[in-house]
């Protein structure tokens, strides 16, 4: 049996704009194969277009050369192809390549990458003639659409937080003229009275529009929360990309950020996301919930609950706890654990490993170093690193999980964890 690889070579004119696609057009003639459809796939190639043209017998290196590139494109033909054109799409590193090559010449290597072991005869491209325009490599220049995205720093912040929204826009592509993106504005929180918002040019209640200056790829709107001390629902704030000249809408649905309601309630839980929760009011339990958030505490007894995911956590001074339901839940950051006043409590039945739910854990499940060294012990605590964790086994198969980070050095004992 002969396995069959094939190259293409063109003279490429000086591209004097970029390229936005590239195809690579080529006459199937006939296709054959005991299946349904074969893959044919394109490939970098790195030896020389002159020694390519120059053609030979036993140059094997070529051979392999043709199919061990970078992947440039594939299709798949079938009998319906036969005695037609077909194109194939270039990927951007084959765009990449041919911009690099601009006014040179430029190959590309072929194989049908869906051969079996079995000696059958399999083709594309069969009896073809080699006319004239029998391959054509098709590039579409210009200057591309930018593609605009939109995302929010925060999912969630409290009423009265000093951490504010900020909404990214990003633009891709040439960022050589200033471009300017249409948004609208919906929500139950109401511009003005509830926040400020900073950066955009406002037409109406519900529509604005944010400039990227010349040379900019980057633009914000910063979002100032008004604090007040009614007891109220939790209000949304959503900007949504527009349509406009000059862009595509990467980030096609609405970008929300909720203001978590901090008056009169005890438990100020955050939203699915990356929250900010500060204490305020009668708060003394601050809920995480999902997503990487930042819990704040003030100078009162406070529970923190970070709920799942890496929480940053600061308990401010009082009688502070930090719960956890499972040692799975995220590596937390405790930025500024007190010994002196705060405790970490787990839950017994979350955690398992035979911890006695309602008192403090046994002397015998805690140890000062990095690994479990005995089947008694369940929680390690790293003195240098601060890094806290659980080990369900001890000194057992089952890997030890980190679960909390606490400030390097500090004197934490068996005392400090409770087990619920």
């Amino acid at each position: 049996a002969k396995l069959f690889r094939n190259w293409s070579t063109f003279n490429l004119p000086i591209l004097s704009a970029p390229i936005i696609s590239a195809q690579l057009r080529l006459n199937t003639y006939d296709f054959n194969s005991p299946t349904t459809s074969e893959t044919y796939e394109l490939r970098d190639v790195v030896t020389d277009v002159a020694t390519l043209r120059a053609g030979g017998s036993g140059k094997t290196a070529i051979y392999a050369d043709l199919a061990d590139g970078n992947i440039y494109g594939n299709r798949a033909y079938t009998n319906a192809d036969d005695n037609l054109f077909r194109t194939i799409d270039l990927n951007a590193a084959a765009i990449s390549a041919i911009t690099a090559k601009s006014g040179q010449a430029f190959a590309l290597g072929g194989w049908i990458n869906t051969l079996d072991t079995i000696d059958n005869t399999e083709y594309t491209f069969g009896f073809s003639n080699g006319n004239v325009g029998d391959v054509q490599l098709i590039l579409t220049t210009g200057t591309p659409t930018a593609v605009v995205t939109l995302a929010a720093n925060y999912s969630g912040v409290s009423e009265n937080s000093k951490s504010n929204p900020v909404y990214s826009f990003s633009r891709s592509g040439p960022t050589t003229n200033s471009l300017t993106v249409n948004l609208t504005l919906g929500g139950t929180a109401t511009r003005g009275t509830d926040y400020s918002a900073y950066g955009p040019t406002f037409t109406s209640p519900t529509t604005g529009n944010i400039v990227f200056a010349a040379g900019q790829a980057t633009a914000q709107i910063e979002l100032v929360t008004v604090g007040d001390n009614l007891a109220e629902p939790n209000e949304t704030i959503n900007f949504t990309l527009a349509s406009g000249t000059g862009y595509t809408i990467g980030t096609p649905g609405p970008v929300t950020t909720t203001i978590l309601n901090d008056d009169g309630v005890i438990n100020q839980q955050g939203t699915l996301g990356n929250d900010v929760i500060e204490v305020s009011g009668i708060t003394r339990i601050l809920s995480g919930r999902a997503g990487d958030d930042i819990l704040i505490g003030s100078n009162s007894a406070e529970t923190f609950i970070g709920g799942a995911d890496a929480d940053r956590i600061t308990t401010g001074s009082g009688y502070d706890t930090v719960s956890y339901s499972f040692a799975s839940e995220g590596a937390d950051i405790i930025t500024d654990f007190n010994v002196l006043d705060d405790i970490i409590q787990v839950s017994a039945s979350g955690f398992g490993g035979g911890l006695t739910a309602g008192e403090v854990i046994d002397s015998s499940q805690f140890l000062l170093g990095t690994t479990a060294t005995t089947s008694s012990h369940r929680f390690i605590f790293t003195q240098p690193t601060g890094q806290l964790f659980y080990d369900i086994d001890g000194n057992g198969s089952t890997m030890q999980t980190l679960f909390a980070t606490l400030t390097p050095g500090s004197a934490l004992t068996h005392q400090h964890i409770f087990a619920a």
